[in-house]
């Protein structure tokens, strides 16, 4: 998956060399596919958790590697990854805004390393399992739910996703905190009722 993903980045940064008004130099090309080869996992999955729509998250992916053509390699390489998720970030919003509408409720915050061969019981367990956690994820509020995801699924420091959000550090510290006491209490509260449903 990681290698198709890299693929497609790769694939994308050719076509945009040629909608850039000015031809990135060979060097800068180099690097800027090199980029993609380690983020686009990454990247396409926050955009797709962002927008839920496979072909919205690509346009925004797209729309983040052309500006990374356009830039100047020494101002972003320092701090590249959140730069190419805060680009893509504001692309997202840009579309969610033009289109009224705004889903950033994605599966990939309760992804885990999958069972290459569970069972048919195990297999239903999980779907269930994700449903619910889902479900509750639902409950947060927006920037709830995006720190969790850029910290737990980006792999971001608190620096690193205060620069996404255009937030400072201390924010996102409580904001984080405030977001992991809330998803406890829901899946508590979860649990419960369903224990209760199971005992009627």
């Amino acid at each position: 998956m990681l290698q198709s993903s890299a693929f497609r980045g790769e694939k994308i940064l050719k076509t945009g060399s040629h909608m850039v008004s000015q031809s990135p130099t060979p060097d800068h090309l180099a690097w800027a596919k090199q980029v993609a080869l380690d983020h686009h996992e990454t990247l396409s999955r926050y955009a797709l958790g962002m927008c839920r729509n496979r072909e919205r998250a690509q346009d925004a992916v797209q729309e983040t590697y052309l500006r990374l053509l356009k830039q100047d390699r020494k101002k972003i390489e320092l701090h590249i990854k959140p730069w190419l998720l805060r680009v893509c970030r504001s692309r997202i919003l840009d579309m969610a805004r033009k289109e009224g509408r705004m889903s950033i409720l994605d599966s990939t915050l309760i992804e885990t390393r999958p069972d290459r061969n569970p069972t048919p019981a195990a297999a239903a367990e999980n779907r269930d399992i994700s449903r619910n956690l889902l479900n509750v994820i639902d409950e947060l509020t927006f920037s709830q739910q995006e720190v969790l995801r850029l910290k737990f699924i980006a792999g971001l420091s608190y620096r690193e996703i205060a620069e996404v959000t255009n937030k400072s550090v201390n924010h996102v510290g409580v904001a984080l905190h405030q977001a992991l006491k809330r998803l406890k209490a829901l899946v508590q509260e979860s649990d419960a009722k369903l224990f209760s449903e199971l005992e009627t």
